[in-house]
C-alpha cells in the first residue's frame, strides 16, 4: 500500500467550484509525483509530472487572480504578488529537480505551501467572493 502524500480535507473547501476543483487536481498531481518518486521512476517521468504540476498551478493562479480582479477584491494585487513569489520558488526547485532528478525539496515546499495557500490565503477571500457572487445572482 502506498501512502498518500497530501490528503484532501473538507476544511479546504472554498465553496467556489472551479477553485475547489483545481485545488483537488493539484493535490492529486502532487500525490502522483510522490508516488512515482517513491517507486524510483525514471527522471523523465518525474520531470513530466513536475511540468504538469507547474502548469496546473499556473492555470489555477491565473483563474484565481482573474476572479479576484473581477470581484474587486481589495487585496487582489497582494494575492497576485504572493503567487509571483510562489512561482519563482517553484521554478528554482524545479530547476534543481531537473538537475538532480530528486523531487523531495519540491514536494516538501509544495506540501507546506499548499496548506498555507488554501487554508490561509484562499480562505481570506472566500467570504468576499461569495458575497459578490450572491449579490450578482440575487439581483
Amino acid at each position: 500500500m502506498t501512502t498518500i502524500f497530501v490528503v484532501w480535507n473538507d476544511k479546504r473547501i472554498t465553496g467556489i467550484p472551479i477553485i475547489d476543483d483545481q485545488h483537488r487536481g493539484i493535490l492529486s498531481t502532487m500525490n502522483s509525483l510522490f508516488y512515482f518518486m517513491r517507486k524510483r521512476s525514471s527522471t523523465n517521468t518525474i520531470i513530466n509530472l513536475t511540468t504538469s504540476l507547474e502548469q496546473h498551478i499556473n492555470i489555477h493562479f491565473a483563474v484565481e487572480e482573474n476572479m479576484l480582479r473581477e470581484t474587486r477584491y481589495d487585496k487582489a494585487e497582494e494575492h497576485a504578488k504572493y503567487h509571483i513569489e510562489i512561482s519563482k520558488k517553484m521554478r528554482t526547485l524545479s530547476a534543481k529537480l531537473r538537475h538532480s532528478g530528486n523531487a523531495a525539496d519540491l514536494l516538501i515546499f509544495l506540501k507546506t505551501l499548499w496548506k498555507d495557500h488554501i487554508e490561509v490565503h484562499d480562505m481570506a477571500y472566500k467570504q468576499h467572493v461569495d458575497s459578490f457572487l450572491r449579490s450578482r445572482y440575487d439581483a
